[in-house]
């Protein structure tokens, strides 16, 4: 062909790549273009079978799979990089088999997603991945409404990817046993005096990053931290839970029926505090906190490597906004900081951000992120504004205003020239 004597084949890798990563182009249209010639196929087939999807009905996953399998398919398994188990919830107990199969099957798979319909109705992973073998080129896990019975049973399927270095939970269901006998014992009108599990007959998580939906209860969070390897974690993505009375129940407690707030719920901030001041390695926080609750995001106060620090204010519908009383927890997530590497802290406002300015701890921000002492290379303290797509306002008058407010009450940092104004995609709470 033509094509294949005009264009060097670095072009045609990039021209391929710029029309997979265009949402517009369909994988028919990909399919087409891997007929143009031969210079094509190949570029063209890495991203064509780059992701697959298993899902039910059982004959139809196990079908494809074979294919996979079989002489032809073999050829193009090596392309797979990204696999994704979904809605898998009425075939969980064939899932050991098809987790060994499937990942058997791609050598060179990288990121694996398991998604299910509703982890509160799914029958928890009790007997999971037993004698499994390991799948080292697998290095980060996205993990969305599943059920896992115990810590055992999370740890076991983390345990077959010994080279894991992400995990992603998103609206989990699990619990460490300490925590069901303890509310076992509330039930019962006894005291909770044991604390949750701390991961000592429980072999650690080595990740350099987690992100964790807290959505269903801060016991979550906290026994997550207490598996993982917290002195090699890097990267900490933290939402906090959407409603007080998740908050305060947690899923251990949804599990047994309960539907009362835990009573050693208050200790809950304090715990993580002290599980998070043996982090000396991270170097990254991200909250996201919804405007529905009144919480502090919990932030180690000796950070000796923490570069960035961001706080994204979710909206929990298109008319609620943070209110007063949690914007003021700026200062409070800032106030206890010492670090040396901190260079940019992110706050992102929704909906009406000129509103939200007036609710701000400017001064306290202003002297805390000033202090060359403790933070003595910050470059910018961004402020991320998202506004209302319903709304014809202009948005280059309105960011003008914005950015003239900041610059006025924050002096000291607009006089050093660390302030930035940065228009935002909306964060809205799914």
């Amino acid at each position: 062909m033509a094509g294949d004597k005009r264009f060097p084949q670095e072009i045609v890798d990039l021209i391929v790549s710029y029309l997979a990563a265009d949402g517009s182009v369909t994988c028919a249209d990909l399919a087409m273009v891997s007929l143009v010639g031969r210079a094509w196929c190949l570029p063209s087939q890495r991203h064509l079978y780059a992701c697959q999807m298993f899902g039910p009905p059982h004959g139809k996953l196990t079908s494809r799979l074979e294919w996979y399998q079989s002489s032809l398919g073999s050829e193009l398994a090596h392309h797979v990089k990204e696999v994704q188990f979904w809605r898998l919830d009425a075939d969980s107990d064939h899932f050991p088999q098809y987790w060994s199969s499937v990942l058997g099957t791609f050598p060179n798979v990288q990121n694996v997603g398991i998604h299910m319909h509703d982890a509160a109705l799914q029958e928890p992973m009790s007997n999971l991945l037993s004698d499994q073998p390991s799948f080292p080129s697998v290095t980060r896990l996205h993990l969305s409404n599943v059920a896992f019975a115990t810590c055992q049973n999370l740890l076991a399927l983390v345990g077959t990817l010994p080279n894991l270095s992400s995990l992603h939970m998103e609206r989990e269901n699990w619990a460490c046993n300490e925590m069901i006998k303890q509310c076992l014992r509330y039930q019962m009108s006894s005291a909770l005096q044991n604390p949750l599990c701390d991961g000592s007959d429980c072999s650690p998580m080595s990740l350099s990053d987690m992100t964790i939906d807290c959505t269903d209860g801060l016991d979550l969070l906290e026994c997550a931290l207490r598996h993982a390897n917290i002195t090699k974690l890097l990267a900490l993505n933290i939402a906090l839970p959407s409603r007080l009375k998740n908050s305060g129940s947690g899923m251990v407690a949804f599990l047994l029926g309960l539907r009362e707030p835990k009573p050693d719920f208050e200790l809950r901030e304090e715990n993580i505090r002290v599980i998070l001041s043996r982090a000396n390695a991270l170097e990254t926080i991200i909250y996201r906190i919804p405007a529905s609750v009144l919480c502090n995001p919990v932030v180690p106060p000796a950070s000796p490597c923490l570069r960035h620090l961001a706080l994204h204010y979710l909206r929990v519908d298109l008319h609620v906004s943070p209110t007063a009383d949690q914007l003021y927890c700026i200062s409070s997530a800032i106030s206890g900081i010492v670090s040396p590497c901190l260079e940019t802290v992110n706050i992102t406002l929704t909906l009406s951000a000129l509103a939200q300015l007036d609710f701000i701890p400017w001064e306290a921000v202003d002297h805390m992120l000033s202090d060359a002492g403790r933070f003595p290379i910050l470059q910018e303290c961004a402020f991320n504004v998202a506004w209302r797509v319903d709304r014809p306002s202009p948005r280059a008058l309105m960011m003008d205003r914005v950015r003239s407010v900041v610059a006025e009450r924050l002096p000291m940092l607009s006089a050093k020239g660390a302030v930035g104004v940065h228009e935002a995609k909306d964060f809205f709470l799914q």
